[in-house]
């Protein structure tokens, strides 16, 4: 099954509770590089990354982020995509090729509000690891941190983000109609066919991570983000966006299949709004 693919506007994110308990955690003067030009998201996700111990330096544009590269070192760049004269692509691609090892293999997660998958393919290819949509949020910030810090997530900590996301994973119903049209029959078909064929598709990731086969499970995680895309799930497609990014990138399998579980909640808390929509029009 594949529904075609359709862009998610940036205002029909859904927006996710403060993430509070990451506060209990340290990253012990983790050295970040901000590139940021508006103000008051420096001022963010500075008072964010100090209150976890992390030791931020900011820069307000391209030439200050390349200049500050030159001169000092740190193990995290946080990367504004969308600023004047120079922007983050450039600085992306200045670090990757024209900065000497070790310093060209700094991690570099790009930041922007523009949360098309085209966009996430460009910083790849720019050579940049992740990716953040804006408004920053404590649980983004953190998942990356952790990322690229290394540092074990405490249990307390990973059962509230869990549960965080999969209060969000809802079917955008309004979204489907606009995409797939009024029409009451196709409108019935996207739903069933969601119902009775995904969930056999999510099912089958697992067994290609215990047999090894990565690749054909990069293959369909790469096939469900354009499924949750066009069902309204743009959270839910990030996250299988992030697992199929971090495969290609050599990360642990084992790690990576941890994300998952938050598809499967997602998945069966979607299943919960189909059914009464399927009963109220006279289907099963």
């Amino acid at each position: 099954f594949f529904l075609p693919y359709l862009k998610v506007k940036a205002n029909e994110l859904s927006q996710t509770p403060v993430f509070e308990d990451t506060g209990k955690v340290s990253f012990n003067e983790m050295k970040v590089l901000l590139v940021e030009d508006n103000k008051i998201n420096q001022m963010l996700a500075r008072q964010i990354l100090q209150g976890w111990n992390v030791n931020v330096d900011i820069a307000d544009d391209g030439f200050e982020a390349i200049a500050k590269l030159q001169r000092y070192k740190f193990d995290l760049i946080l990367l504004d995509l969308q600023m004047p004269e120079i922007d983050g692509f450039e600085v992306a691609r200045f670090v990757r090729k024209t900065m000497k090892s070790p310093s060209n293999k700094i991690p570099i997660v790009a930041l922007t509000a523009d949360a098309f998958p085209e966009t996430r393919e460009l910083t790849l290819q720019a050579g940049m690891n992740d990716f953040i949509t804006k408004p920053y949020r404590q649980r983004d910030l953190f998942r990356v941190l952790r990322r690229f810090s290394g540092m074990e997530m405490p249990a307390s900590i990973e059962k509230q983000n869990r549960i965080e996301e999969v209060e969000i994973q809802k079917i955008n119903f309004e979204y489907v109609r606009e995409k797939f049209g009024k029409d009451q029959e196709t409108f019935r078909y996207i739903l069933e066919v969601f119902k009775n064929e995904i969930g056999e598709e999510i099912q089958s990731i697992r067994p290609f991570f215990d047999s090894n086969e990565i690749g054909k499970a990069t293959k369909l995680i790469h096939k469900l983000v354009s499924t949750f895309t066009a069902m309204g799930m743009p959270e839910t497609a990030i996250i299988l966006s992030t697992m199929e990014r971090q495969l290609k990138q050599g990360e642990d399998p084992q790690k990576v299949v941890e994300m998952l579980a938050e598809v499967e909640h997602s998945y069966r808390q979607a299943l919960e709004q189909i059914q009464p929509i399927l009963d109220s029009i006279g289907l099963s």
